[in-house]
């Protein structure tokens, strides 16, 4: 006898009516489980099953506090009015919004402390998200939107953000009046950045990416964390002694200044994607670098660091692996792929156990 497959078995009409006996985060999580979940789960004839035996009163129950609307919310659009139905949200903490548009009723939602706005129709995000003065996390996925409320300044107390707006030239000084944020990241098409981003004395974590940045000359003593990736970037930045990790890759920068020993508590660099000639000699003070990405460079010769563990320097114009390459005791991977010039391999390298080794 031929068994049955899963869709055989389980057409989505069986499964829109097992669905009907879940409660609302059941749902959405059930959505997750793979395709065919996905399509019953936002199936309109389901989405108007629960408006009617719950009418969405729930939502401000106890239960429901850190409730999260995604693609429920883009089906019930549909059969309920957003506007009017978003004030019984007020309760809840966290809310992944995705809609055709940002509705001005968003202000009720004052106890939020979490917030996604994933909205991909060309819209304005409504001066009346001042009010929810209690977000700490915002996530702004707006593309086809050219503006930043200068309103956003109201929001005292968020400590990240992240903003994906890709028609937007220019980041709105007032967004540097946000002085307890920690992390920002901005994907945007801007040229330049104020210099009031200094004033963001707690910032940690930068992360700015498919810009048309050429140079970053701001100096923010307690970053930790710098990416500046996708853009145009010609000069290495300068840093503070208390970064960790650096991402530069795909920009246009050629040179690593010799500065780079004074970032003492440096652990991971990454400027793939560059015009790199040459790495400059790392001194032992740095006692935490441990993982170099300098793959896809005009790199000539190996770096002995002695600390690294992580290597690759694929895609570039070495010629040969030097034989003090077993100097650095700490390697566990190298990799050199693509590099077709080297015609010898040092035989000792392969005495290392732990070492992965690519060519």
């Amino acid at each position: 006898m031929k068994e049955l497959s899963f869709d055989d078995a389980f057409p989505k009409f069986i499964l829109i009516e097992l669905l009907k006996y879940l409660d609302l985060n059941s749902i959405l999580n059930c959505g997750l489980i793979c395709k065919k979940f996905y399509n019953a789960m936002k199936h309109e004839s389901l989405w108007k099953y629960m408006n009617e035996k719950y009418e969405y009163d729930k939502l401000v129950d106890n239960k429901y506090k850190n409730f999260e609307i995604s693609h429920g919310i883009n089906i019930i659009k549909n059969i309920i009015n957003v506007d009017k139905s978003i004030k019984k949200l007020y309760k809840i903490k966290t809310l992944y919004f995705e809609h055709n548009y940002v509705p001005k009723q968003i202000k009720y939602l004052t106890n939020l402390r979490s917030l996604e706005l994933n909205i991909k129709n060309k819209c304005k995000i409504p001066k009346e998200i001042k009010y929810l003065e209690k977000l700490q996390s915002l996530g702004i996925n707006m593309p086809y939107t050219k503006k930043i409320p200068t309103e956003i300044q109201y929001l005292q107390n968020l400590t990240v953000l992240s903003i994906n707006m890709s028609r937007i030239k220019k980041i709105p000084k007032e967004l540097f009046k946000l002085t307890k944020l920690m992390t920002l990241s901005i994907k945007c098409n801007i040229k330049s950045i104020s210099n009031k981003i200094d004033c963001l004395k707690n910032l940690e974590e930068l992360f700015i990416t498919h810009s048309q940045l050429k140079k970053f000359p701001h100096y923010l003593k307690n970053l930790k964390e710098l990416f500046i990736t996708h853009s145009q970037l010609k000069k290495f930045p300068h840093c503070n002694k208390k970064i960790n990790h650096i991402n530069l890759s795909e920009n246009k920068i050629t040179k690593i200044p010799k500065c780079i020993n004074k970032y003492k508590q440096l652990e991971i660099l990454d400027v793939a994607g560059n015009g790199i000639k040459k790495i400059p000699k790392i001194t032992n003070e740095l006692k935490n670098f441990s993982m170099l990405f300098a793959e896809e460079n005009n790199i000539k010769q190996i770096p002995i660091i002695k600390t690294l563990e992580h290597l690759n320097v694929s895609y570039n114009k070495i010629k040969k692996i030097p034989k003090k390459i077993i100097k650095m005791k700490n390697l566990e991977y190298l990799n050199v792929y693509c590099n077709d010039k080297i015609k010898y391999v040092p035989i000792d390298i392969f005495k290392s156990a732990k070492l992965i080794f690519k060519t």
